[in-house]
């Protein structure tokens, strides 16, 4: 390196050492600038204000609320903390909603959540409604950190860009400022009501702003990728510093869409009106509903949930004991349910779903007639001996037929156009029930006792044993395309009457010898003993099929493993449902829930998966099946992570929410996508492998709960539930972008020719099932009356196959993210008056009005950047920013060493605090969002900028909900010094990878990060 320090930050074009200098010039700045994208800017920006003071107005409330409620400081780290968790959710969402509803409904939207999430907190009356508060405004903190830097970024012209995209930072730090006012100001009122008050006071503002942001004109770029070319000139001609630019960046833009790099999407309605208005369609969702109340009114999730108390009841007392036998169900559900995945495809859905339902009343009468003979047995070996074998008898008749099966034919039957909205309704169905059940069993059994509640289930079994038979027809070895056509069909054919009567006539040998048979692979045998030829399918008596389609090849090793890998996400869903059975007692011990609120605890997740179930439709529609599993393992991962630190029910509720909402959404997107992505000769077999994942990770809980067990009661049920946080972060992330899209949502979105690529890995006769899939989604727009397009690829480009550019614009996006929270921001907006009070400052006030100071301080240091961005650069004003956060917290770790309480030491702290605030606020504070927001190229803007407010989401969560714990552990100053060491690695890694990006244009910046645009001989970005 030739250059000092120093004078590379103030060189003007200053490039980083490890990435060579690209041969584009900086275009001269033009003589006067344009107000016009200024106002735009701010006002888009306003919503940013909202941020700042939902974020930060619980570092003084936090005071009063733990006088008023009672709140623990570990209730309090959770509540400060958790809005970054939950933004994740508005972060992840917010680049296809600003992609899909535009760059100014989306900021409205943001508006929406921060009325309703406020004012719900200021209603509260305990601590739940707190978290669920904080929930709603984490997501429109998500929704409003990806959107106000794009739109920023997109409206401004080359000259001001960074003035206009340090706006959102500017305006956040301005809210985190005035929430500290209000801290002052209110603190004076009444304590059961000041609190309150704060939080009131960023409600008002979000009815003005949503209504003032519809004024603003939408981004340019944004029109272009709609083709709205002519709207989006006439926003260049108002936002341009001259006509000749607009001229010029109309051709940029207009160069990138038509290169295909960037595409838009736009689609229709109609679905839910056809739902209710077509014969064919309503019978199908009828069956669907109907197969899904079934499921979970038979009392499976009794067992499931509930086992140790069953058997409890029944006799065993060995905690030990209970746990094991909990595993055994475990490896029985898991273990049968790969019959049904051999026989699916084989022996077809009617007979399995058959002697599933049939087997479960059997199963369910012997287990109620236990407990009605032998109620109140202690200690007796045989009750408790046939008791489990009941239980493993009924669980094992679910696993075969109606746990997986249920999922199979729904997501089959349903009709491309309506595939995402009916498997939503279904899943939603499904949720309602499993709450009930979870929610009532305990209270259902005390009121009608065990052997009374078990009864009930069984009717319920018997009910779908006579709904399958009188009303499923057989879809096994048909094409998704033909089942519309089958289930239009009235007539009976006489083909069909006579099987049934052979069947019929002994429902039980016959269909017994005809399911053990086939699993033994003697189809010949199997068709003799249900008297059916070995190509002939059961038939519904009330709904027929007419001749089966020709079925196609059986499923490569490529569909294989994508359903594997769609099936992560319900490894995940079945280890979270499972794994409060066991822990469930060891949450009583610790944290001294009642039966009452476990029971609702419990429940809660199918509840709020209704919430999950009814978006996961439109979202799958939308934004794809593939990002629809990946939102979902992302919101387990939350819901996992919040339940396991949970100091108490509120905590444990609110993680429950979020695992809820991941649950519906997983629920429904995997089946659909295995359905879609397999051929309809294994599309059975493929298909099942959702329920034997979603057993094989309640099976996992189930061990979980075993080894973990002998560990401290207020160690062991936390690890239970953390476990259940790895899965998403490790697999589930990498694999479904591993993943292809589905061949019928790329064709219904335009994309032909990857949809036969696709077809051709996983068909027999690509060519027939693509012409097959063509006419269907020709028929469904005719039929809707809507069509589109949308972009594909672009989670692929940005994390698993980057160009050279883009993987060095993600690092650089990332590792600015990162290190902006890693530095210890989050610790000390969240927890100054603490810091403070450590320091030796003593009054509740005086703690308040140096926090003030604080506020005020970051306040007027953003500023600055305002004007110095576009003059002298991002890198220098990074390294400057770096360098001085290194040296304040450093000072402020050594005012923590003084002995005994002083004044010098207290005025050092405060003076250390706003050096902090102050340095941060000059670049690493707005800086890093401007960079980010304008060297992503346009194809990759807001999904980019959503992946590097969730890194920004998840470094301020673990910041904010560990510092307390943190600094009791090594103790206020060495946490200090770890935020200086950090903060030294950034100026690092500023100074060594980040190139200047100062004047150039948006369409540019790609260019700037090849390695290929020119020759150099230092090293490169790895």
């Amino acid at each position: 390196l030739q250059l000092e320090p120093a004078a590379m930050a103030h060189r003007p074009d200053a490039e980083a050492p490890l990435l060579g200098k690209p041969d584009a010039a900086f275009p001269p700045p033009p003589a006067n600038h344009n107000k016009y994208p200024f106002f735009c800017a701010v006002l888009a920006s306003m919503t940013s204000v909202l941020t700042g003071y939902n974020v930060a107005v619980t570092s003084g409330a936090q005071i009063f609320m733990a006088e008023d409620l009672g709140i623990t400081d570990a209730q309090i780290e959770v509540l400060s903390g958790v809005i970054n968790i939950c933004s994740l959710v508005g972060a992840l969402l917010a680049g296809w909603t600003s992609d899909r509803l535009g760059r100014r409904l989306t900021i409205v939207l943001a508006n929406v959540f921060f009325l309703v999430g406020p004012l719900a907190m200021t209603l509260a009356g305990g601590y739940a409604v707190l978290m669920v508060g904080r929930f709603i405004a984490g997501v429109g903190v998500g929704y409003a950190m990806v959107i106000a830097p794009v739109y920023a970024a997109e409206i401004a012209p080359a000259s001001s860009r960074g003035l206009l995209t340090s706006l959102p930072e500017i305006f956040i730090n301005t809210g985190v400022m005035l929430s500290y006012v209000s801290n002052l100001v209110f603190s004076g009122l009444p304590v059961h009501l000041s609190w309150r008050v704060m939080f009131a006071a960023g409600v008002v503002p979000t009815v003005f702003l949503a209504a003032g942001v519809l004024t603003m004109p939408e981004s340019p770029r944004w029109l272009a990728m709609k083709g709205r070319i002519a709207e989006a000139k006439a926003v260049l001609d108002k936002t341009s510093d001259t006509p000749a630019e607009a001229e010029q960046r109309l051709l940029e833009i207009k160069d990138v869409v038509n290169s295909g790099s960037a595409r838009g999407s736009e689609g229709g309605g109609g679905a839910w009106k056809e739902v209710t208005t077509k014969a064919g369609v309503r019978r199908v969702l009828a069956i669907v509903l109907t197969l899904q109340f079934f499921q979970q009114s038979s009392g499976i999730d009794s067992v499931v949930l509930y086992g140790p108390r069953v058997l409890a009841m029944a006799g065993v007392t060995s905690n030990t004991l209970l746990l094991s036998l909990n595993v055994l169900f475990g490896v029985a559900k898991a273990g049968s349910i790969l019959i049904a995945m051999a026989l699916a495809d084989r022996v077809g859905r009617r007979p399995l779903l058959l002697a599933s339902t049939g087997g479960m009343t059997a199963s369910l009468l012997i287990l109620g007639s236990l407990f009605a003979a032998f109620a109140g047995a202690k200690d007796d070996a045989a009750v408790a001996a046939v008791s489990v074998a009941a239980v493993v008898a009924f669980v094992v008749a679910f696993s075969v037929g109606l746990g997986p099966l249920a999922w199979v034919y729904s997501s089959e039957i349903l009709p491309l156009r309506l595939r995402g909205q009916g498997a939503g309704l279904g899943t939603a169905m499904n949720r309602i029930m499993s709450g009930v059940v979870t929610m009532t069993f305990i209270s259902l059994y005390q009121a009608i006792t065990m052997a009374g509640a078990f009864y009930l289930y069984a009717a319920v079994a018997a009910a779908s044993f006579v709904f399958v038979y009188a009303c499923l027809p057989e879809t096994r070895g048909r094409s998704l395309e033909d089942m519309e056509e089958l289930f239009h069909t009235n007539s009976r054919s006489n083909l069909s009457i006579e099987r049934n009567k052979e069947i019929s006539n002994y429902p039980a040998a016959g269909l017994a010898c005809y399911v053990i048979l086939a699993l033994l692979g003697s189809r010949r045998l199997a068709g003799e003993a249900a008297t059916m030829k070995k190509e002939d399918d059961l038939e519904s008596p009330l709904l027929s099929d007419g001749e089966p389609a020709p079925a196609d090849a059986k499923g490569s090793a490529y569909a294989l493993v994508c359903a594997l890998l769609a099936s992560i996400t319900s490894i995940i869903y079945g280890y979270n449902r499972g794994v409060m059975s066991g822990a469930q007692k060891f949450v009583q011990a610790d944290l001294g829930v009642t039966d009452g609120q476990l029971e609702v605890l419990i429940g809660a997740t199918s509840v709020y998966s209704l919430v999950g179930s009814l978006v996961a439709g439109w979202t799958c529609d939308s934004a794809g099946r593939r990002r629809t599993i990946a939102l979902s393992a992302a919101m387990f991962l939350a819901g996992s992570a919040v339940t396991a630190a949970a100091n108490g029910y509120a905590a444990l509720m609110a993680g429950q929410l979020v695992a809820g909402v991941a649950c519906g959404f997983g629920l429904v997107v995997a089946p659909v996508y295995i359905a879609e992505m397999a051929p309809a000769g294994s599309r059975g077999f493929l298909s099942s492998i959702p329920e034997i994942a979603g057993n094989s990770g309640i099976l996992l809980s189930y061990i979980a709960d075993f080894a973990l067990a002998g560990l401290p009661t207020t160690l062991n049920w936390r690890l239970m539930i953390g476990i259940g946080a790895v899965p998403p972060l490790f697999l589930a992330a990498a694999a479904v972008l591993a993943m292809p899209e589905t061949p019928r949502w790329l064709v219904l979105h335009g994309h032909p020719d990857e949809a036969r690529r696709v077809l051709a890995r996983t068909a027999g006769d690509a060519d027939r099932r693509l012409q097959e899939i063509v006419a269907s989604v020709q028929e469904a727009t005719k039929q809707a009356g809507s069509g589109g397009k949308s972009s594909t690829g672009v989670w692929r480009e940005i994390l698993l196959r980057p160009t050279p550019a883009v993987r060095r614009v993600m690092l650089a996006i990332l590792g600015l993210q990162v290190f902006q929270q890693a530095c210890g921001v989050a610790a000390m907006v969240l927890y100054a008056p603490r810091v403070f009070s450590h320091a030796g400052i003593t009054s509740e006030r005086a703690v308040l009005g140096a926090t003030v100071l604080l506020g005020a301080a970051k306040t007027v240091a953003i500023v600055i950047p305002l004007f110095l961005a576009d003059r002298l650069g991002r890198r220098p004003m990074l390294l400057a920013s770096a360098g001085g956060m290194a040296a304040s917290l450093l000072v402020l770790g050594l005012s923590m060493r003084a002995p005994t309480a002083s004044w010098w030491a207290a005025a050092t702290c405060v003076v250390a605090a706003v050096a902090f605030m102050s340095t941060f606020s000059l670049g690493f504070g707005p800086v890093i969002w401007m960079y980010g927001s304008e060297i992503l190229p346009l194809r990759l803007r807001a999904q980019g900028t959503g992946v590097g407010t969730a890194v920004n989401r998840v470094m301020s969560a673990a910041v904010g909900m560990t510092f307390i714990s943190m600094y009791e552990a090594v103790g206020m100053a060495n946490s200090f010094y770890i935020f200086a060491a950090l903060s030294t690695a950034a100026w690092v890694f500023v100074y060594a990878c980040l190139p200047e990006t100062k004047g150039r244009s948006l369409e540019e910046m790609e260019a700037l990060f090849d390695a290929g645009a020119k020759p150099s001989p230092q090293a490169t970005l790895p």
